[in-house]
């Protein structure tokens, strides 16, 4: 006996659920958006990435699940400390959150950032108490002067320590979440 062909199995499948009465064998389900997760230890994902500028260390093993890079504002030179995503957009009229997860080293110190979003190039700045760990989220909002014919279009957002070299301001990064809104 030979083995069956998908369609025959197709065929056959149909037999049984037309003898069973059921009519549609068609399973209509929504889409599903599950969100990108880009992290030292995994920092491309499904078209998203993660960028990183002055980590004084990565490491992409431990944590085990996320990895870790290590940033200060000692060490601001050319550029900020700075993490940034990159991700393309999957829907016109869609917003996005994204959330970075980081420790904040030193307790009593008050960390800066600038947090960024992209293509429109809008910021914000935030001030946020240290030694703990916390989760900067930010609304990156969507972009419908440029059409779907010119997609891939890529969203972004960053985040940019402010605080000064003198502040000796440490910091663990760990993962940046995208979720697209449905709105």
């Amino acid at each position: 006996m030979s083995a069956q062909t998908e369609r025959e199995r197709v065929d056959q499948r149909h037999g049984v659920a037309t003898a069973l009465g059921i009519e549609d064998l068609t399973v209509h389900t929504p889409p599903i958006h599950i969100p990108w997760q880009v992290t030292p230890a995994e920092p491309k994902q499904k078209g998203a990435y993660l960028d990183m500028l002055q980590a004084l260390l990565v490491l992409s093993e431990q944590p085990t699940q996320t990895g870790l890079a290590l940033f200060s504002s000692q060490n601001q030179w050319p550029v900020y400390p700075q993490v940034g995503v990159g991700f393309p957009r999957q829907e016109m009229g869609q917003s996005y959150i994204v959330e970075f997860h980081l420790y904040l080293n030193q307790a009593g110190k008050t960390y800066d950032f600038r947090v960024f979003d992209g293509p429109l190039g809008g910021y914000e700045d935030v001030s946020i108490p240290g030694g703990q760990s916390h989760v900067i989220t930010h609304l990156v909002p969507p972009v419908d002067g440029i059409p779907a014919s010119n997609d891939p279009v890529y969203f972004g957002a960053s985040i940019q320590q402010r605080n000064t070299e003198a502040d000796e301001a440490g910091w663990y990064f760990y993962a940046a979440e995208i979720v697209p809104q449905n709105d």
